[in-house]
């Protein structure tokens, strides 16, 4: 009867461990992975954005019909390195029916500064619906 008592402590313990090993390793959804992979910049102009949508949202919106482009403000450093200088956003669709950002489809952009349009348009907010 002992031995059984045990054996429940030996597998809580290692249960435990196994949950704690999992959750100090694992990448806070998976964000930092994402956004490694952005593209550089000095500035980031509304002209530029409104480019990048421009050649993407027709084949976006034939396979997602309800998507509306938009472009988000990242707050702090999701890069990992105290890159205080830079500013990150994401060119990225919204899917109004799943409620759900495409990640597939969207741009991470890193960058020093922004033009004083797009400056403009976010005025105080931190999502760009455009239209």
């Amino acid at each position: 009867m002992e031995n059984n008592w045990i054996w429940i402590a030996v597998g809580t313990a290692a249960l435990l461990g196994a949950a704690a090993y999992y959750f100090t390793n694992k990448k806070e959804d998976g964000l930092e992975e994402f956004f490694l992979q952005a593209e550089e910049m000095d500035k980031l102009t509304l002209a530029y954005v409104s480019d990048y949508f421009k050649k993407s949202y027709k084949a976006v919106k034939e396979v997602y019909p309800n998507v509306q482009p938009v472009v988000l403000k990242v707050k702090g450093d999701v890069f990992g390195n105290n890159d205080a200088d830079s500013l990150f956003f994401a060119l990225t669709y919204y899917n109004e029916d799943t409620k759900e950002i495409l990640e597939d489809n969207t741009k991470n952009i890193k960058t020093k500064s922004i033009d004083v349009n797009l400056k403009d348009a976010f005025g105080d907010k931190d999502m760009l619906i455009l239209s």
